[in-house]
């Protein structure tokens, strides 16, 4: 071999060798996956769509036409993504890929693993099987929901009487929640000024999901001569006794949606209370009316009697009565007959001084 020949396979070598790298960097496939959001939040109240979604992009590093095999494990949750991709030498693909969750579902967190792998090179099979992948967090949102029921919605009491009213409040939502009690305020102010007295024995509590906790209230009915507040109609009975029909309403309202949801979600539950006063009244104060309409019949009548009393005295025909006079006798005294008719008989002698 000439030194010229020599020196030209050294200069191909070198150069050759130079090359390798970047040669084999095209040849062989060459993928990246990116997705967004990395965590992905789902809502499962009652009326949601109860899906998520993630935004993937999908770069092809190499020259050559890829077809690439989109896979999603999810777990419990349903995904749904493209089966396979083509990618162009250079170039990137966007795809999305969406997960469903069942309605009501508890609250939790699932990772969800996306992964692209290389299926044929220029409509090869590929040798290698190139692979990327992302994983994203599904996370399950807490919803509130809960609902109330009176154990007694009907209830009969006496005035003085201290009964104890139990609601169950029911959680309903996802997730544990805090629960607050009360008395309607526009209710809580009528019966106070009827004279009822009010006292909640648990006013908060926490309660799991699927279960129930018990609120209780005690009661004390008021006397029909406590009623103060006007349009307040007690309703005499068959038993002559008084009878007064109110309504409590009480609310339960979620703490979560206080706090999370922007809106308080509350609900209301009701009892009709009939409350009966077995004091008897007395006489003076059922008769009240008739009293005053007496007392005011025998004023009148007594000012008759008086008028009457006081025209009799000044009448003319009540002066007494002349007795009846007859002429002198000559040898005899006057005799005075009382039982003849007035006649009056004037003496001459009375008349001397006219």
């Amino acid at each position: 071999m000439t030194k010229f020949a020599k020196s030209f396979f050294t200069i191909l070598s070198l150069f050759l060798v130079t090359q390798a790298p970047y040669a084999t960097s095209q040849a062989l496939p060459d993928i990246e996956l990116q997705c967004n959001p990395s965590s992905v939040l789902i809502d499962v109240y009652p009326g949601a769509t109860g899906t998520g979604m993630t935004f993937c992009t999908l770069t092809n590093n190499s020259v050559h036409l890829l077809e690439v095999d989109i896979f999603v494990e999810s777990g419990i949750l349903l995904a749904t993504s493209p089966g396979s991709i083509t990618v162009q030498g250079g170039t990137s693909v966007d795809f999305e890929v969406s997960m469903r969750a069942d309605i009501g579902l508890p609250m939790s967190a699932h990772q969800v693993k996306i992964t692209a792998v290389v299926n044929t090179v220029n409509g090869i099979a590929s040798p290698t099987e190139e692979k990327s992948e992302m994983s994203v967090l599904a996370q399950i949102r807490q919803y509130s929901s809960l609902e109330i029921s009176a154990n007694q919605p009907l209830l009969d009491i006496n005035s003085g009487e201290t009964k104890e009213l139990a609601y169950t409040v029911s959680n309903s939502g996802n997730q544990m929640d805090r629960f607050r009690f009360q008395v309607s305020w526009y209710t809580q102010g009528i019966l106070e000024e009827i004279g009822f007295v009010i006292v909640l024995n648990t006013v908060s509590q926490e309660i799991d999901a699927g279960t129930s906790g018990v609120f209780t209230i005690s009661i004390t009915a008021p006397y029909k001569g406590d009623t103060v507040a006007e349009g307040i109609i007690w309703e005499k009975n068959k038993d002559d006794l008084y009878n007064l029909i109110v309504q409590l309403e009480v609310t339960a309202t979620s703490e979560y949606s206080i706090r999370h949801e922007g809106v308080p979600n509350s609900v209301s539950a009701i009892t009709v209370m009939t409350v009966t006063d077995t004091t008897k009244e007395s006489f003076l104060e059922s008769n009240s009316t008739l009293i005053y309409i007496g007392a005011g019949a025998i004023s009148v009548i007594l000012l008759v009697i008086l008028a009457l009393a006081v025209f009799n005295r000044k009448s003319p025909n009540n002066t007494p009565k002349p007795r009846a006079i007859l002429p002198k006798q000559s040898g005899s005294n006057a005799i005075v007959n009382e039982d003849l008719e007035p006649s009056i008989v004037e003496s001459e002698d009375e008349f001397d001084f006219l």
